[in-house]
């Protein structure tokens, strides 16, 4: 299920690629008298590695990769701008599965996740050192949750300032379609933008253009039904007067 929409991390080569499910062990051990010596661990990497910490990180790599097969359409900007789990925060933000900290059922259970039959037997055991999913790999405070493409200094998940950008862009898609070589009103805005230097840089100046759009809009939408048929008005009144004028003129000129 993992493979559809890979999320997106930076490889060996410190470039944007698709990451994949490396080797995420999870490790029960049995000794020989039949008795779990480790059971379900998640081993970590020594203190200080892949932003880990003290602890470690966590070693359930996920793997920067090259697609062997490419097609001629690109990925649709929606799947990677509006996507947590291409960022990397994981399938709907991490809610899927919710973490892994407890023993789970697949039966019937309440809105809180409580087992309604008193026959519900435990499928899932309890992973205590995973309370993400295993498609997270960042948290929106930064903090880096599992290791990406170990063997490599400069693989990783996308950098915190490239994760906001391109949030920031997913919500913006139905004008970036056509910004800068879309329709020519955008086009011709867009290059007015970059010749006086407005184009917006921040988030905050990006919300302060948002907000002056739709107020001009709202503004247009409202004021110009009003300005249509004061128009309208104004020019039967024109042909009005001007038809009383003519007629008046006329007795005139015939006497």
């Amino acid at each position: 299920l993992r493979w559809e929409d890979p999320i997106l991390g930076i490889n060996g080569e410190g470039r944007v690629s698709p990451i994949i499910p490396g080797c995420q062990q999870i490790t029960t051990v049995i000794g020989s008298d039949g008795k779990a010596l480790v059971h379900n661990k998640i081993w970590r990497t020594p203190p200080g590695l892949e932003n880990g910490g003290a602890k470690g990180q966590r070693g359930i790599d996920m793997a920067p990769v090259a697609p062997h097969t490419t097609t001629r359409e690109a990925r649709s900007c929606t799947s990677c701008h509006a996507s947590s789990k291409a960022l990397g925060y994981g399938t709907h933000e991490g809610r899927y599965m919710g973490g892994y900290t407890e023993a789970r059922s697949v039966d019937l259970a309440t809105a809180e996740g409580e087992a309604i039959s008193n026959k519900a037997v435990r499928q899932l055991a309890a992973i205590p050192d995973l309370p993400m999913g295993l498609d997270q790999i960042v948290t929106r405070d930064d903090e880096q949750l599992q290791t990406v493409g170990h063997h490599w200094p400069l693989s990783g998940p996308l950098p915190k300032q490239m994760r906001d950008h391109m949030e920031r862009v997913g919500i913006c898609i139905s004008c970036h379609q056509d910004i800068p070589d879309g329709t020519m009103p955008f086009a011709m805005i867009h290059k007015l933008g970059d010749i006086t230097g407005m184009i917006p840089v921040s988030n905050e100046e990006h919300q302060t253009l948002i907000h002056r759009i739709t107020v001009v809009a709202a503004l247009v939408e409202l004021c110009a039904p009003v300005v249509v048929v004061l128009v309208v008005l104004g020019l039967l009144w024109f042909l009005l007067r001007r038809r009383k004028k003519k007629l008046r003129k006329a007795p005139a000129d015939e006497s």
